[in-house]
């Protein structure tokens, strides 16, 4: 289940990335550089309490977090 989720949150800030790449107008960057920053801080500290309970060996935390 960690890996769909974990896989779901990768793509997800791939779009929201990609999205705030495209803009031209100043006046959408930078409420979606606030709600980015905000949105990927809470999804952050969800992912990590979550990988922490799964107890992977270093690797695959690194790589988790490289991706993230």
């Amino acid at each position: 289940m960690l890996r769909c989720w974990s896989l779901g949150i990768v793509v997800h800030s791939v779009v929201i990335g990609l999205s705030l790449g495209a803009s031209n107008n100043t006046c959408t960057i930078k409420p979606l550089v606030a709600a980015l920053c905000f949105h990927q801080m809470f999804e952050g500290m969800g992912l990590g309490g979550c990988i922490l309970q799964a107890e992977y060996k270093f690797f695959k935390k690194a790589v988790m977090v490289f991706f993230f």
